[in-house]
């Protein structure tokens, strides 16, 4: 991950930062989405664009929440002096692979791999169960400092 691979990075703030981008339209969970935000708190948000930056308890709002999802939620701090102050400093990458006339060989390969995982995980033994991804969206959290947090700790996690 990172800019070598072409990657584009977060500009991280105050711990609830975003990025937002038009996607292909896809349903989940009954709703057709046409954007994503991914967020520096590891947040990727549907067709919004701020974090959540609370959660609430079932069955509390949740119902008229936003829908997103989050590999690990986490209460950030990533701002430019903290970082500096720990020797670490914190990168939100993100990489939409998507078909198009000018798809790459790395593109068409990474399509490749990601059909190939949800196939292993979800085909099982079905014959008839196909799929081939013409888009994914793989986002990279590098060295992401909790909050609160101080420059004698050197605490941080790293998660796709």
């Amino acid at each position: 991950f990172g800019k070598p691979l072409g990657d584009k990075e977060l500009l991280l703030g105050n711990g609830s930062s975003c990025q937002k981008m038009g996607v292909p339209g896809f349903t989940m969970w009954g709703k057709t989405h046409t954007s994503l935000s991914v967020c520096e708190n590891g947040q990727i948000l549907m067709d919004i664009d701020d974090a959540i930056r609370h959660p609430q308890f079932l069955p509390a709002k949740w119902a008229t929440q936003p829908t997103f999802f989050a590999p690990y939620w986490c209460t950030s701090d990533n701002s430019y002096s903290m970082t500096l102050r720990a020797g670490v400093r914190s990168h939100v990458w993100y990489h939409v692979y998507k078909t198009s006339p000018l798809i790459t060989a790395t593109e068409r390969q990474m399509l490749k791999t990601i059909s190939n995982l949800v196939i292993a995980r979800y085909g099982g033994q079905s014959q008839s169960f196909r799929f081939q991804a013409t888009w994914a969206l793989v986002t990279t959290w590098e060295r992401i400092t909790p909050y609160p947090s101080t420059y004698k700790y050197q605490i941080h996690n790293t998660f796709q």
